[in-house]
């Protein structure tokens, strides 16, 4: 059961990262453009990238991984979520609380470690 929940919050998870990138890397018309103004980014491009890449990859790559029964499936699962919470963190730091995803995606971040740890260890 944990697997499975772990599974499905990494694909819901990734999905909506590499949702949130594609917009971004659109232009992301409905972003306010101010919230620029406090990052070190002229546009969401970046932003948008990383978001696509870096957090809807690791968290796919980590479902995946778990669906394939990997060794290695703990581990990046474990990464996967400690990279939503950087990402998150940075994103609070930077602009600030601006949507009711930000502390969801806290919430889902922590669960994702909590629930990778609390899979058997590879052995």
């Amino acid at each position: 059961m944990v697997r499975t929940t772990l599974i499905v919050f990494e694909v819901l998870i990734g999905a909506g990262a590499v949702a949130g990138g594609v917009v971004a890397l659109t232009g992301a018309k409905a972003v306010p453009r101010e919230w620029l103004h406090r990052i070190p980014f002229k546009a969401y491009f970046i932003p948008g990238l990383v978001l696509l890449v870096v957090i809807g990859g690791s968290m796919l790559a980590a479902a995946g991984l778990l669906l394939a029964g990997a060794s290695v499936a703990r581990l990046v699962s474990v990464e996967a979520g400690i990279v939503l919470l950087g990402w998150i963190s940075a994103q609070l730091a930077m602009i600030g609380y601006r949507h009711w995803l930000q502390p969801l995606f806290i919430v889902l971040g922590l669960a994702v470690v909590m629930l990778s740890f609390a899979l058997p260890s590879p052995g």
